[in-house]
Parts: C-alpha cells; structure tokens; sequence
C-alpha cells in the first residue's frame, strides 16, 4: 500500500510526497532477495520519468540495474532516457544489446533497433525492427489490450509508421483512462499528422495539471489550434484570437 500511493504522488506530481514514501516502502522490505529493492526503485524511477525527472529517474534505474544487472524494465527506460549522440548512444547500445539477444521482448529488439540506426548502422537496425514487428504481431494478436501500448510506442520510434501507432494508442484508450495512455494517443495523433484526433486527444488532455515533461506546450499549441479551426457559434468561419 505504501508503494502504491508513492507511485500516485509521484504521477501526480508530488515529488517530495513520493519520495518519502519510498523511503519508507524501503524500510518496510524484509526480504533479503535483491529483486523487492530493484522493483521498487524502478517504479520510482518510473514515476520520477512521469513528471519530467528524467535525471533522478535514471538514477534509481541505475540503482535497480545494480541490485539485479540486466533487469530488462529498467535497462530499457535507462536506455532510453541517455542522450542521443556520442557516448549516450553508445552505452545505450552496449546495455541493450545483451537484453535483445537473450529475450524475446520486441521492447528491447526495437529500443535498440533506434539507437543502432542513429549510430549509422542501418542494416543491423533493419533486422532488429523486422524482429519486433514480427513479435508485435503475435503478441497483439495473443493479448491485444496488454500490448496495444507497447507497440504504439514502437511505431512512434523504431517502427516508424505513425498510422499504426495511432490505431494502437486509439485502442490502448479506449480501454485505458490514465493519463499515459492519453498522453500516448496525443502524441501518436501529432506524429501521424491527424488534426481531428490530436484536437480530441489535446481536450482529453486539458485537465491534466501534471504532463510528462514537454508535452504541455504542444497540449496548449493543439488547443490554441483546434480552437481556431472551430466553426464559430453561428457557423460561419473560424474563430478569432481575443
């Protein structure tokens, strides 16, 4: 219990709050087995990524990838956290490329299908995305609900096709109301260029005080946007500015 309303804090925005109470979570383990620890500090690093920390957040996947090296959760949103160029892409390489060759989670194959294409190595990247796509396809069609997320995310990045990720995060929604699953529609709806459904996922968005971090400029450029592209009351034309 105490681990989970850390994560809410967290997601909510309350960093302090949170962080307090994964101190105590910590205190609370009686476990010596150093998987507990290494989980609990990846779902604070997680909730820390959620509120735009990304700095303290790869600092406790770090921690958790110390505890038990090679924890896939925390390898891939380690990985991509790091910058992308020179040395970054390089460690981000270096630490997946164990994970993809061991595992069968299209996550890793196509995390690190992206950072090989911006390390200038287009064909290994090319055989690695055919990998996850082939994957995505027997897991969406297995537990489409579970995966539907995941794989959205993928054709955002690695996958590249906007569309698909679009149809993917329209039907991770629809069954999901957190703010990640609407955060995830919003930014499938900008990448494939969609106008009415970045309008309808910006609005679905607009009570959100908390956003992961940079999304809400572009939250309130799409706004701004559809609410000059509206009819006006009496339906003639657009809107003006105020």
């Amino acid at each position: 219990l105490v681990t989970t309303d850390a994560v809410l804090r967290g997601e909510s925005g309350d960093g302090e709050a949170a962080a307090r109470l994964f101190v105590s979570a910590q205190r609370l383990l009686r476990d010596v087995a150093p998987f507990p620890l290494a989980t609990l500090y990846f779902r604070e690093g997680h909730a820390a990524e959620s509120r735009g920390d990304s700095a303290r957040a790869a600092i406790l996947y770090r921690a958790a990838i110390d505890r038990v090296p090679g924890y896939p959760p925390a390898v891939i949103h380690l990985a991509a956290l790091l910058p992308r160029t020179g040395a970054g892409l390089r460690e981000a390489a270096a630490m997946l490329r164990p994970l993809a060759s061991r595992s069968d989670d299209p996550e890793a194959a196509g995390q690190l299908a992206l950072v090989l294409r911006m390390l200038g190595l287009p064909g290994e990247a090319a055989a690695l995305r055919a990998r996850a796509v082939a994957r995505y396809d027997v897991l969406l069609k297995r537990h489409p609900e579970a995966f539907a997320n995941h794989a959205a995310q993928f054709y955002l990045g690695a996958g590249d096709d906007p569309m698909r990720a679009l149809a993917l995060a329209r039907q991770h929604r629809a069954h999901v109301a957190s703010r990640e699953a609407k955060e995830l529609l919003f930014e499938a709806a900008l990448a494939a260029k969609a106008e009415p459904a970045a309008c309808t996922a910006a609005r679905d968005l607009a009570g959100a005080v908390t956003l992961t971090a940079g999304l809400a400029p572009r939250r309130d450029a799409a706004l701004a946007r559809c609410a000059l592209a509206s009819p006006s009351p009496a339906g003639g034309g657009a809107k003006t500015s105020p």
